[in-house]
């Protein structure tokens, strides 16, 4: 239970983090550096080696999609390009959202015999970078309220993967989701790659 608080309050520390660094140009730069990295570590070293092994090669097809296919839409219909990425926007965050469950699994895995702790501690120490990164990506375009609302959800649905346990996350696995976490995956670095830097908006 310890490990399930600590990593809600991990995310709480994410609009802190955010509302520091946002706070001057130069430090926003260094904040959007900080997403780029944090995010892109998470795509390239911890979910896509994943992929690899549980959907073969044919899953950086799906990544492709996910990067590349937005962008084809964007300049295809144009006048649609706002909807198409409010569309990826949501796949990404949901993706976020969905990787939050199994995050809850892990730290109930980590507590059983013979299973390393390293892996709740892991799960806690990137879940501040998620937070920042929720935040960056959400409060200039769709305001405070929202944010925080994606923030509560995640730690709802951290809680649930925590409580439901092995059986959740069996049917989550990436033998039966792998292409659709692929594609999901694509959209989170479409949207990264994409997010307007320095613009500030004011809360909705």
């Amino acid at each position: 239970m310890l490990y399930l608080i600590a990593s809600c309050i991990a995310l709480l520390f994410g609009p802190l983090f955010y509302r520091f660094f946002s706070s001057g140009s130069g430090l926003q730069k260094g904040l959007d550096g900080f997403i780029f990295v944090s995010l892109g570590g998470l795509v390239l070293i911890h979910i896509l080696p994943e992929l690899l092994e549980h959907g073969g090669f044919i899953t950086l097809l799906f990544v492709m999609l996910g990067v590349w296919g937005p962008t084809a839409s964007e300049k295809l219909f144009h006048r649609y390009s706002e909807i198409t990425h409010n569309i990826t926007l949501t796949l990404g965050i949901g993706g976020l959202l969905l990787h939050t469950i199994t995050d809850g699994g892990a730290m109930v895995l980590a507590q059983q015999e013979g299973n390393s702790t390293l892996l709740a501690l892991g799960v806690i120490m990137h879940r501040l970078p998620v937070g920042v990164a929720i935040w960056w990506l959400l409060k200039p375009q769709v305001g405070t309220r929202w944010a925080s609302a994606v923030l509560a959800a995640m730690m709802v649905l951290t809680s649930v993967g925590y409580f439901a346990g092995e059986h959740l996350l069996t049917q989550l696995s990436l033998e039966n989701t792998v292409y659709l976490q692929a594609f999901v995956t694509g959209s989170i670095l479409h949207v990264v790659l994409h997010q307007p830097h320095g613009h500030q908006q004011e809360d909705k």
